[in-house]
């Protein structure tokens, strides 16, 4: 495992090499099977990593983006993590995971016949990680895979607002997946290696860790 996970200093260079990282893998998709699909997760770590793929001059047109989570609101909201996406990536085709429905639970068949309609699997999946260990909206000690349609109904601990998250499952499916985070608090959680959901990542073969902190070196 170790040589998959990269330390960096300082959250804006980790940020860039994932980035430059996404870029390339996604250029290489849309070359072979004139398109790709990318997953990306909210909040504020995130943010530069954003900043950074908006940055350059990727044509994003033929590419399809989807939060890996969301909470339920509209885009609009300043708590969407689809609307913070739109704002930094223009001219993707996305994926919501937000419905007109009441609650998430009575959204699922809607999402998961929206994700069924994407070409499987997809291309990139970046995943976040929480302090508890947590992924996505993903908690520990919660159902992590719904009735199987590749995405659940969520409640965060400590938290009313209700959610929609793929599923591990779904996450796990992708033909890359990059793991980003950072902060010594962070990295003792993932260091412990087993029992909470970003330790179910790990076996994935494809999966790259991105972590900064310059306490880490």
């Amino acid at each position: 495992m170790t040589d998959r996970i990269r330390r960096f200093a300082d959250q804006d260079s980790a940020a860039a090499t994932l980035a430059a990282d996404i870029i390339n893998l996604l250029g290489y998709a849309v070359a072979l099977r004139g398109g790709a699909s990318l997953a990306l997760p909210g909040g504020s770590t995130p943010v530069p990593l954003f900043e950074h793929l908006s940055a350059g001059s990727f044509d994003w047109t033929k590419v399809t983006v989807l939060p890996t989570d969301e909470r339920w609101v509209f885009k609009h909201s300043a708590a969407s993590n689809e609307g913070q996406i739109r704002r930094y990536i223009a001219g993707a085709k996305f994926v919501s995971l937000k419905t007109r429905h009441r609650t998430p639970e009575s959204a699922l068949q809607t999402v998961s016949s929206r994700l069924a309609a994407l070409p499987d699997p997809l291309d990139m999946v970046v995943i976040g990680m929480g302090e508890d260990g947590h992924i996505a909206s993903l908690f520990p000690g919660a159902n992590s895979d719904g009735d199987g349609g590749g995405c659940l109904a969520a409640h965060a601990p400590h938290s009313p607002q209700a959610r929609i998250s793929l599923s591990l499952t779904k996450l796990m499916a992708g033909r890359h997946l990059a793991l980003l985070f950072g902060g010594a608090a962070k990295w003792q959680v993932f260091s412990r290696g087993s029992g909470l959901p970003v330790h179910a990542l790990l076996p994935h073969p494809r999966l790259r860790v991105y972590v900064y902190d310059h306490t880490l070196e």
